[in-house]
């Protein structure tokens, strides 16, 4: 195994992921993913405290885009960039699913951590403009983002949701 302080660290402990079939953490993998947000709306204190032990056990668990950004959208707005930090323990070839307004927001942060090869937002139209939408577009520099929105107005206007998009790519 690589020192904690090489470079190769990280990707090691990736492929470490990918090639074990079962980690010791990996069946509470679930359990950890409601903890934090529970620490963070019922005790932030201990969520704090106890940050730097639940990321290690977040690591050993190897979690997914999907499941952190489960996680960040379930705490409170002002824990979510630190519980981003969880993206970075994330595989690159990964893309990740918006499928709800509050997700927009998580990806957002989570961006600021990692980058996936792909963001798809996939929800309706109405979500994205109660959502930081603009955040994500600026975060999302140098990743592919597709856009499938729903709408049961297919002529409304989306002017919108597509200025964010301008000077993005």
């Amino acid at each position: 195994m690589a020192e904690p302080g090489c470079c190769c660290s990280l990707l090691l402990e990736r492929l470490r992921c990918l090639v074990q079939p079962r980690r010791p953490l990996e069946p509470l993998r679930e359990v950890l993913l409601y903890v934090v947000p529970a620490l963070s709306r019922d005790s932030p204190s201990h969520l704090t405290r106890r940050w730097p032990q639940l990321k290690k056990a977040f690591r050993d668990a190897c979690l997914n885009g999907d499941e952190v950004k489960s996680c960040v959208a379930r705490c409170r707005p002002d824990h979510a960039e630190i519980v981003a930090e969880l993206a970075a323990l994330t595989p690159e070839y990964e893309k990740w699913n918006v499928m709800i307004g509050r997700h927009v927001a998580a990806v957002a942060a989570m961006l600021n951590h990692a980058k996936p090869s792909c963001v798809v937002i996939a929800t309706d139209a109405a979500a994205l403009r109660g959502a930081p939408w603009g955040a994500l577009v600026a975060a999302a520099e140098g990743v592919e983002v597709w856009m499938a929105l729903r709408s049961n107005d297919k002529y409304g206007p989306y002017d919108d949701l597509l200025l964010p998009l301008h000077d993005s790519g």
